[in-house]
């Protein structure tokens, strides 16, 4: 029988001694030193030097080895085996992980609906969870309804930006959170926030609400040291109760200890508030237009549920609401109404029966705007200044406050009247589809051709008249379900650092975060239901999950076999008597959830990740299958385990996850089977990756290529040619040192430029200031851009476009010449393609100053 003992193993790069030491001898790495237990001798064969199968092998010559040609195995997604190298070789072993950061990630005070309630994601955080991955299983409002959560996240500080709405609402997040936009061609599509510009428009989720179902009160204790009145505590919360505290945080007063006041002139209010102290067994006394109730008790147990002594300004909503059901929401909402809350009771007014509420808290208004929200209600949260501290005015206008007068209303009866005056018919200008797909006119009949105009653009469709436009246009249904509020951005701005949350949902990889959708998305789903017959193991979601997840995809095959294990050795057991010969691939999500008996750590610890890793590493080889292994990265930008996990693993697929809008890109940094400079891009859409089609023009656009300071270049990403727009502005400076600010590009490279066009063309550039861009977020690292660098910032110096059609191709010298570039046949022939039938290179103009005179002068 094996004996245990302990080694110490380094968890950065996977080393292993028998004593302990503060600084790793093999990476330096101070503190990683880990102390594990493990077996002296495994029955699976790890000592010794004979194989898996007890025979010892002797060495061979390589001349006696039969040479023979592998089949490779296609994955039927084009852009992957563009980065495999032609498809798969029977038993390869890939490895995915995805760059850090590519996952949502938002700020701790984002409000998430759950089954708690309307709750911070900050509050959501584990006891005792640090940064990375911790399980938090928990139901939260997502793309389709009431789903779970499998993980919660905890990242280090990433910058961070914030976007606001027409309708204020706000959310800040990492740049490469995705949330859910409507695009110009009428499109649903996943955006990142780096991408979002002021004029996107984001959806608003209205439907599928969730609500918390907390009614019980914590147990109030004290301690009697006078004759004074023992209040009856009540130990659940109901509507009455509800609808008081919505009026004690509307009107109320407890800043004054042992008082608890309100102030109103409404004898209805005075009543409801008088009965409810009343059946506490308290009394409530009267001056003018003040109600004040004398308990130091009573003013006690309201701090204790939550109602703080706070001013006007930090006023909240207290979590006792935020985590109570539907009814206790609305009786509280009615409370705060009736005191804060107005209703335009003119009939002769410009807004007759329009809503609004009014507080000096911007806290308590937005957390008001988004419990709104979960009952189907939009309203308008703008800040209004004054002559002392402004306040926040929130506003319901047509079928908005036609739903609050019906789904919540007042308790007032004067302010409820004003429904009555509210317009029939409401404005149709702000709840509509503001971008409808390109549709052929002649499928409109002739007797609805007034409609030609929402398809022309001329005017934006209501849901209404989209679904009449449907009976026609039948693929213009999908933007009726669900019925989202498309909310116009009106500005973006940089938050700086911040620690960021995230939480993962497997099932949909939606969530609704401050009323706006957000998701994250999947690959290796789709890969196994192109190749057929593959064993998925479960390691992080159960197999129901991984079914939800499949249905939203479109995979209906039974091709797919779930196995929902954790113990590596079930898995290759598992996975060697699978149905003969029959399988086609196996796929492990993730690594870092594999553990094996044969050692006492826990998962995701160094040994048990490269045990693991080599023991199904083995039975890929050995079966001729291939594997794909799930890795988990850490924010560094490594995968999470030891250094050694890449290196065993033929080749290893990194995900990009913040190039350019809805796009991702997969590169091969490992591949023992193929190249390993080819880049797979992929656009992310409700259906998961799907597989770019036109690449070779996703970066450029055609209506900026004829303005001054854009320039078209080409760029090799792998064998494969990418125009790209390079965008220059050149602006005067008054600073002595003028900026240089470059995006995309290296900065000292066009610090070396500028140098050249300073010299060698007699361009005062050392009195502007120069900002250089590449459109949609790629990034170009090789030379053969230069020449459109230089071309870009001398025709924003000369406020000159260049030719239409033309192409700058060519690296430039510090002489001011012009260098023929790698591939340069094959780049001009695919921008010919495209319609760039000009190019500019070494072949047609020698240097810089003669291309700036020739074109731009």
């Amino acid at each position: 029988m094996a004996k245990p003992h302990s080694k110490y193993i380094c968890q950065q790069c996977g080393y292993s001694q028998v004593g302990w030491a503060g600084k790793c001898p093999n990476c330096g790495s101070w503190g990683s030193l880990v102390e594990t237990i493990v077996s002296t001798e495994s029955s699976r064969g790890r000592k010794g030097s004979k194989s898996s199968t007890g025979i010892k092998k002797n060495p061979v010559s390589l001349s006696s080895i039969p040479s023979k040609s592998t089949a490779r195995i296609s994955t039927k997604i084009s852009e992957l085996d563009r980065v495999l190298g032609g498809g798969l070789v029977p038993g390869q072993v890939v490895l995915i992980a995805g760059e850090p950061g590519i996952g949502k990630c938002v700020a701790a005070d984002t409000l998430i609906p759950t089954e708690r309630g309307l709750v911070s994601i900050e509050k959501l955080k584990p006891k005792n969870a640090n940064k990375g991955f911790v399980e938090l299983r928990i139901a939260v409002q997502s793309l389709n309804g009431l789903q779970e959560t499998s993980h919660f996240y905890t990242s280090d500080e990433q910058i961070t930006k914030r976007i606001t709405t027409r309708m204020g609402y706000e959310l800040q997040a990492t740049y490469t959170h995705p949330i859910l936009t409507l695009s110009q061609e009428g499109k649903k599509s996943w955006k990142n926030m780096e991408q979002i510009r002021v004029g996107d428009y984001v959806a608003i989720q209205r439907h599928d609400a969730i609500w918390g179902n907390n009614t019980s009160l914590p147990p109030f204790k004290f301690r009697i040291n006078t004759n004074a009145v023992v209040p009856i505590f009540p130990k659940k919360i109901d509507k009455n109760m509800a609808y008081c505290l919505g009026l004690l945080v509307g009107d109320g007063g407890l800043t004054d200890f042992g008082h608890v006041n309100l102030t109103t002139a409404d004898s209805e209010i005075k009543e409801n508030f008088e009965n409810w102290i009343s059946s506490l067994g308290l009394k409530t006394g009267i001056l003018r237009y003040r109600l004040s109730v004398n308990n130091r008790l009573f003013h006690l147990w309201l701090r204790h549920i939550g109602f703080i002594s706070v001013r006007a300004q930090l006023k909240s909503i207290p979590e006792l609401i935020l985590s109570a059901p539907k009814q206790i929401v609305r009786a509280f909402l009615q409370g705060l109404f009736d005191t804060d809350g107005s209703s335009n009771s003119k009939s002769g007014g410009s807004m007759p029966g329009v809503i609004e509420y009014c507080t000096t808290s911007k806290q308590l208004a937005k957390q008001v705007h988004l419990v709104l929200l979960q009952f189907g209600i939009v309203g308008k949260l703008r800040f209004r200044k004054n002559k002392k501290q402004g306040a926040w005015i929130l506003q319901l206008l047509g079928d908005s406050a036609r739903l609050f007068y019906s789904e919540i209303g007042f308790r007032l009866s004067r302010k409820q009247n004003s429904m009555r005056l509210l317009s029939k018919l409401s404005n149709s200008n702000l709840d509509v589809i503001p971008h409808l797909p390109f549709i052929d006119l002649s499928r409109i009949p002739s007797d609805h051709r007034w409609d030609r105009r929402y398809l022309r653009g001329m005017r934006s469709a209501s849901y209404k008249k989209l679904k009449e436009i449907a009976r026609y246009v039948p693929e213009l249904r999908v933007l009726l379900e669900p019925q989202f509020y498309w909310d116009k951005v009106e500005s973006v701005a940089d938050m700086g650092n911040s620690v960021c949350f995230d939480l993962c949902i497997p099932k949909t990889h939606s969530l609704v975060t401050n009323g706006i959708v957000s998701h994250n998305s999947t690959l290796l789903l789709q890969l196994a239901d192109k190749l057929g017959d593959v064993l998925y193991v479960c390691g992080e979601e159960s197999g129901s999950q991984i079914k939800v997840r499949a249905e939203r995809l479109g995979i209906k095959k039974n091709s797919i076999s779930l196995l929902e294990e954790t113990d590596v050795d079930s898995v290759v057991e598992t996975t060697s008597t699978f149905k003969g010969t029959t399988l086609k691939g196996v796929v492990v999500d993730s690594i870092q959830t594999m553990t094996t008996e044969d050692l006492n750590g826990l998962a995701g610890s160094v040994g048990q990740v490269r045990e693991c890793a080599f023991r199904l590493l083995r039975i890929a080889k050995e079966k001729n299958i291939p594997l794909f292994l799930v890795g988990h990265v850490t924010k560094e930008g490594t995968v999470a385990g030891p250094a050694v996990l890449a290196h065993i693993v033929d080749t290893l697929l990194w995900f990009e996850g913040d190039k350019s809008l809805t796009l991702r890109l997969l590169r091969a940094v490992k591949n023992r089977f193929g190249p390993t400079d080819e880049v797979g891009i992929f656009e992310m859409e409700d259906k998961g990756l799907i597989p770019e089609t036109n690449v070779e023009k996703i970066f450029i656009s055609r209506e900026h290529m004829d303005v001054a300071g854009s320039v078209v270049t080409s760029t090799l990403q792998g064998t494969r040619p990418l125009l790209v727009e390079i965008q220059a502005l050149v602006v005067s400076s008054k600073m002595p040192f003028p900026k240089r600010v470059a995006q995309g590009v290296d900065s000292r490279r066009l610090e070396l430029l500028l140098a050249v066009l300073i010299r060698r063309c007699g361009l005062p550039l050392y009195e502007y200031d120069v900002f250089v861009n590449v459109a949609g977020g790629i990034k170009v690292v090789e030379p053969a851009s230069d020449l459109a660098i230089c071309l870009a910032i001398a025709s924003s110096f000369f406020d000159k476009p260049l030719p239409k059609g033309s192409l700058a191709l060519g690296e430039v010298g510090l002489l001011g010449e012009i260098r023929e570039v790698v591939a340069q046949d094959k780049r001009v022939k695919e921008a010919r393609r495209l319609g760039l039938i000009r190019p500019i290179t070494q072949r047609e103009i020698k240097y810089v100053n003669e291309a700036i005179k020739k074109l731009l002068k």
